[in-house]
């Protein structure tokens, strides 16, 4: 599970995040329309729902959990990354969402088994599922995760969503779709209304003064 490096908050995960924010962000309206694909009408913003809904299981988790048990709530996969019970539950609404709602369109998550290339190779478009990226973060606690649905097409990513609910100043959804404007950066603003703002990549020079490197915290290793 990648991650990222950003500042942390001086107050503690259950300080900032009572179960009661956990899925205060709306999207009644869209912002990118609809598209089809694999046989499916699609509206990003559904999409961000279900990643909304996965995220609130997941700070619900994050925040009741009793300290006394955090030690306990991981298990350990066959390839000795840390599985929680967040990531099972995130990873069970979000497909099942999919599955519901694009049954036409298959799924490939990090937390279902894979299966053969020799069938996934005939799929046109498939759903990428990454329920709890930075599950080495939820457990330290530091907030540092995100829920992650793609939408692929071939080898190509042409839609997704990226949901930062434990975020210092609260949950942040960053959402796009191929062909349909800049992706956009969405919170909450003071009066309960989602804010959106455009993002784009920076330009830049390797001889530029004053760049930064943003590398894994967990997975600091020659291959990264």
């Amino acid at each position: 599970e990648d991650d990222f490096v950003c500042a942390q908050s001086r107050t503690s995960p259950i300080e900032r995040w009572p179960s009661a924010r956990a899925g205060i962000m709306k999207s009644d309206n869209s912002t990118f329309g609809r598209f089809s694909a694999g046989g499916h009408d699609i509206a990003i913003d559904d999409v961000a729902a279900i990643a909304k809904e996965a995220g609130a299981a997941i700070m619900k988790i994050y925040t009741e959990t009793p300290l006394a048990e955090w030690k306990a709530i991981a298990d350990f996969k066959k390839d000795g990354s840390p599985l929680t019970l967040a990531d099972t539950t995130a990873n069970k609404i979000i497909c099942d969402a999919l599955a519901k709602n694009y049954p036409k369109i298959p799924i490939m998550s990090e937390e279902l088994k894979m299966l053969p290339y020799e069938e996934r190779k005939a799929w046109t478009y498939f759903w990428c599922v990454d329920p709890l990226d930075g599950t080495k973060e939820f457990i330290k606690r530091n907030g540092q995760f995100t829920v992650n649905i793609g939408l692929v097409e071939g080898s190509k990513p042409i839609a997704g969503v990226v949901y930062v609910p434990a975020a210092a100043d609260g949950p942040v959804m960053y959402k796009g779709v191929k062909g349909l404007g800049p992706p956009v950066r969405e919170v909450d603003d003071p009066l309960g209304y989602d804010s959106y703002k455009s993002i784009f990549c920076k330009t830049f020079d390797e001889t530029d003064a004053g760049l930064t490197i943003v590398a894994s915290a967990s997975h600091n290793t020659p291959e990264t």
